[in-house]
């Protein structure tokens, strides 16, 4: 999601080309703290709650439903399609978000199921192991 958005790679940018004092490591852990810093604050600022604005679109969407029904303008319709548009938008933002949680989610599990049967396969080979013949 952050990706695709136009100012992600400006904002990136910016933070990484602040120059440091120091020496290798320690620049890229510094470089590393300050850009997580500026891709939270880039976050709020353009993304902010995805639920609350789903919230507020869909409050809206039944607004203009309700002026379209009292008024069916012009106007009022095309009101509507972009209330619409809008409400669209957001679920569409709030599925990439999920899905990237789900995936984060998943190779976390993963990682965890890889660990438990490594530790078992380990055991298994300790136990069968000819310490003297």
């Amino acid at each position: 999601m952050w990706t695709r958005h136009h100012t992600f790679r400006d904002t990136v940018e910016q933070s990484w080309s602040t120059p440091l004092q120091g020496v290798g490591m320690r620049i890229l852990s510094e470089n590393l703290k300050r850009l997580k810093i500026a891709l939270r604050k880039w976050n709020k600022e353009i993304f902010g709650n995805v639920l609350d604005y789903i919230l507020w679109a869909e409050a809206k969407v039944e607004q203009k439903e309700i002026d379209h029904q009292n008024n069916p303008s012009a106007e009022n319709c095309q009101s509507l399609h972009q209330a619409q548009a809008k409400l669209s938008r957001h679920l569409r933002k709030e599925e990439m978000f999920a899905c990237q949680k789900a995936k984060i989610k998943w190779l976390r599990n993963s990682d965890q199921i890889l660990k438990f049967f490594h530790a078992c396969s380990h055991e298994k080979n300790t136990k069968l192991t000819i310490h003297r013949i």
